[in-house]
């Protein structure tokens, strides 16, 4: 097939490609080509389009995987029948002002005719179809019921060189000559003019105005590598980066080419599949001041079984081309060793390896770079390299974000956020199945509208499990068997999103409470900073933080900004003045001044507070008739004491006062004892029976055990 209709063809199936996200595809370019394909290939291509379009949405499909697709097809069509006319008419039609490139989708324009990102030839604007009627065996014929005639376009010319003619014809020739064309690789993108993300350097997660990718750190290999780069810049030569999958290889190699090479120099980047045997005539007639460097992202996957390609490799290297190319390290020593026309190339070649694992000369140039992505990587990769770490990040957040969609996997994203907000509040260790089920459900760390379905299921946790790039999962294994935390890749970047709101206080609250319940090593750490955090919101008057940062200075035995934020409390709301009455005498032994915040929510309309109340007001009574009979010597208070005391003893009492208030079994979990009506009656009735002494009667036996402190 002639390389006009070779073009034609790149050129319409990147337009098919780009109108399948148009609104009006189905009423508009779909029938079009359809139409246009039935023409040649005498089918309905419409299913085949719409299972595209669906994997086009679904991201299971690439945009340039379907270009490539679609540009085989429609040069088979062009085989079948005469449809170059209706073909560049639906490029005419659909061509969108802006569109992507098929092989790297950078953007471009519609008078682009290669790709500023990668130097792919884009076949735009595609060359106007010949206007004579070509001979076409008659089994390839349309009926003209069926489709109609090709639309010729109006030119003032004929090209005679794709036709077949089956009578004599009357025209001008006239032959143009030119002076030779100059060499392709002189037509070859200058390297500054390329982005690393198209040679193959993988992107790294980026939110807001941050850069695609983040300053290259320089690797303790890079001065082996340098003078390799430049020595072949000046003379030619195989330069093989390999290393582990992962491990940085295209990034340190770009790097090197940025440092080595000048801004004139010129670049083929070959894409899977390339020919390479083209390349030695690419390069002949170039301009000999030039420099010029052939860039094989992946290098094994252009080799093959019968050496094709060591042929040309050798080539260019003779003919002074710096051959850049990266490998992987299973890859080279598959392809190296032995006795092939492959592994003869390959001993040939320069060689930098790089790992995984940095030095700590490396990770100190890291922890100064100062990109938030590179902090995030020194302060959460865990185990993984550096590399690895920001690789695969892309692919966690992603996963992790579309399982939230109707229909996805809403447990498995439940379970992922609780592991990832925990550690944003400062949780480190890892944790069982049952435990962020208790966080979310019991402690309702999202609400009571965000709960699991049911319990985590094997297939849930096997997926936010399951390593990704084979590297780690959404979720990674804690040091005991059964536990997971966050992957650290997920965590610096919802640390860094515009799109998730800031932690509420009561999501702090619910962490801070299980880091502290579950006894974990860091709860001091992340009860501090969840004060830090509430007592921002509470400040700023945010609904509830007031009551949260209470509950936690109390929890943190913080006295002080325990009555400042219990005060502040019922000054919102008088109704919930009952919290500082309890924690005044749970906590703090403080029966007179609890007794007023009781009577103040009982006043504001708060039930069932009355019963509370009366054994508060009882035991402060029984402590007035104590210290009457014990100082005083009074004989009434003598008598009512042991008879209240005894009632109080009574097994018909005890049996009402456990069905109803129960006695606790073990001590109370971490932080410490809620502020519940059971603990303060349970408590009123023990202080009566001298089960608990009163601490204040015995700091200051001189004072009434009732009286306010000023």
């Amino acid at each position: 097939m002639s390389g006009v209709l070779d073009e034609l063809a790149a050129a319409a199936a990147g337009v098919l490609v780009s109108s399948m996200s148009s609104d009006d595809w189905e009423e508009r370019a779909k029938p079009t080509f359809v139409h246009i394909y039935g023409m040649a290939m005498k089918e309905d291509v419409g299913p085949t389009l719409d299972s595209f379009r669906r994997d086009l949405r679904s991201g299971t499909l690439s945009a340039r995987e379907a270009s490539q697709i679609w540009k085989s097809k429609i040069r088979e069509a062009f085989k079948k029948g005469v449809i170059a006319n209706e073909v560049h008419q639906f490029i005419e039609d659909f061509r969108p002002v802006a569109f992507a490139c098929p092989f790297c989708e950078a953007r471009m324009e519609g008078g682009d005719t290669f790709c500023g990102a990668c130097g792919h030839d884009l076949g735009a604007p595609a060359p106007a179809p010949v206007s004579v009627r070509l001979s076409v065996p008659q089994d390839h014929v349309v009926p003209e019921d069926q489709f109609t005639s090709p639309r010729f376009l109006p030119q003032d010319h004929v090209d005679f060189r794709e036709a077949n003619f089956n009578a004599p014809v009357i025209g001008v020739q006239n032959n143009h000559y030119a002076a030779a064309a100059p060499a392709s690789a002189d037509g070859w993108p200058r390297f500054t003019e390329l982005r690393r993300p198209t040679l193959g350097v993988r992107p790294v997660s980026s939110f807001g105005d941050e850069p695609a990718l983040p300053p290259y750190i320089p690797r303790d290999r890079d001065a082996d590598l340098d003078r390799l780069v430049d020595q072949g810049l000046r003379e030619g030569a195989l330069v093989v980066v390999t290393g582990e999958p992962l491990a940085g290889k295209t990034a340190t190699a770009w790097a090197a080419l940025n440092r080595n090479a000048d801004h004139h120099t010129r670049l083929f980047s070959a894409h899977p599949g390339t020919d390479l045997r083209e390349l030695p005539a690419a390069l002949r007639g170039r301009d000999p001041s030039g420099t010029y460097v052939v860039w094989l992202d992946d290098l094994e996957g252009h080799l093959d079984e019968r050496g094709l390609v060591a042929g040309p490799l050798t080539q260019l290297t003779h003919e002074g081309v710096l051959v850049l190319a990266t490998m992987r390290d299973a890859a080279y020593e598959a392809h190296r060793f032995g006795d092939h026309p492959t592994a003869r190339v390959l001993r040939g070649a320069r060689t930098v390896d790089l790992t995984c694992d940095w030095s700590e000369a490396e990770l100190a140039r890291l922890a100064q770079a100062g990109d938030p992505r590179l902090g995030g990587a020194a302060q959460w990769r865990g185990e993984l390299g550096v590399t690895q770490f920001l690789s695969v990040g892309p692919e966690l957040w992603e996963e992790w974000r579309r399982a939230s969609r109707p229909g996805g996997r809403s447990n498995g994203h439940l379970l992922v956020s609780a592991a990832i907000d925990a550690a944003r509040c400062g949780v480190t260790s890892a944790l069982s199945p049952e435990t962020w089920e208790y966080l979310i459900n019991v402690r309702t760390l999202y609400g009571t509208e965000r709960v699991l379905d049911g319990p985590v299921s094997k297939e849930d946790l096997q997926w936010a499990t399951r390593p990704r790039l084979g590297v780690c999962g959404l979720l990674v294994p804690g040091a005991q068997e059964g536990t997971w935390r966050a992957s650290g890749t997920l965590v610096a970047d919802a640390s860094r999103s515009p799109d998730l709101p800031p932690l509420s206080a009561h999501l702090w609250g619910s962490v801070a409470q299980l880091a502290a319940e579950r006894d974990l090593p860091e709860r001091n750490e992340v009860m501090g900073a969840a004060r830090a955090a509430v007592r921002t919101r509470a400040e700023a008057d945010h609904p509830g933080a007031k009551l949260i940062l209470a509950i936690l200075s109390t929890w943190a035995l913080d006295d002080p900004e325990a009555r400042r934020w219990w005060r502040k409390v019922e000054e919102e709301d008088p109704s919930l003045a009952f919290f500082f009455g309890r924690y005044l005498f749970l906590e703090q032994d403080e029966l007179a001044e609890a007794v007023p915040h009781m009577e103040t929510a009982i006043g504001a309309g708060y039930a069932d507070l009355e019963e509370e109340l009366g054994f508060l007001l009882l035991t402060r009574a029984m402590l007035w008739l104590g210290k009457a009979a014990a100082v005083n010597g009074s004989p009434a208070a003598a008598e009512v004491v042991p008879a209240i005391q005894a009632a109080l003893r009574d097994d018909r009492f005890e049996a009402v006062l456990t069905q109803h208030y129960p006695p606790p079994q073990e001590q109370p979990p971490l932080p410490g004892p809620p502020l519940s009506p059971q603990r303060t009656i349970r408590l009123a009735v023990d202080i009566m029976l001298g089960r608990r002494p009163a601490r204040a009667l015995e700091e200051n036996p001189e004072t009434p055990p009732d009286t306010v402190k000023e």
